[in-house]
């Protein structure tokens, strides 16, 4: 599944969710996007904004430095690459001691640049509530910016809503500042600090600790 930008938003970026707690004092004034709805005074983000974030990435990723989250136990395992229209394609998998995969993360790559395109996040196995977890990347390098679509759903058998966000950052920006779009919710936030994704480094959080794939 592909995700498109809406017309009239900037295009758009991503560096990862980090955790709401996390959040608070990194952010800066941000009003509705919501033509039709009155002008909103410049205030931080609301707890329960800051909510909807952590839970729209369903703690698969961070938005800051962009990460995959490593779960605990597991170590990262790659399949073997295909070549398909000018793309290498593989799966990294969370692998338990016991053998079992709890977690795979589908990777299309530029087979000239070695840019990453798309990763697809998912949680192979239902949880005890009856579905599993999904997140979808798309990224765009246009050189002095980049732009990440990121799209999260839960698979089951009843039909769930999606979420779509998208995060976008100028690299010439020395304030290194991330817009951040919540579709659903008509809402822009911006985060200052933000460190830039080359594109190609795919990073793994097990809690605050970051490593190279």
């Amino acid at each position: 599944m592909r995700f498109t930008s809406l017309l009239g938003i900037t295009v758009t970026i991503l560096a990862g969710l980090a955790f709401a707690s996390s959040f608070a004092n990194a952010w800066v004034p941000f009003r509705s996007s919501n033509r039709n709805a009155p002008a909103r005074p410049p205030l931080f983000p609301e707890p329960a904004e800051l909510v909807a974030l952590n839970n729209i990435s369903q703690g698969l990723f961070q938005h800051s430095p962009f990460a995959i989250v490593q779960l605990e136990g597991t170590k990262i395992m790659k399949t073997r690459e295909e070549i398909e229209n000018g793309y290498r394609k593989y799966k990294l998998n969370m692998v338990h001691s016991n053998g079992t995969c709890l977690r795979s993360m589908e990777i299309k790559r530029d087979i000239f640049t070695n840019m990453i395109r798309e990763i697809i996040i998912k949680d192979p196995f239902q949880s005890e509530e009856g579905f599993a977890k999904v997140a979808e990347f798309e990224f765009t390098d246009f050189g002095t910016w980049y732009e990440i679509i990121a799209g999260t759903w839960y698979e089951s058998i009843v039909a769930m809503p999606k979420e779509r966000v998208t995060f976008t950052l100028d690299k010439l920006d020395s304030r290194n500042r991330l817009r951040i779009y919540i579709h659903r919710l008509r809402l822009t936030f911006y985060q200052d600090g933000v460190e830039v994704w080359n594109g190609e480094d795919i990073k793994f959080v097990p809690d605050p600790r970051i490593t190279d794939a």
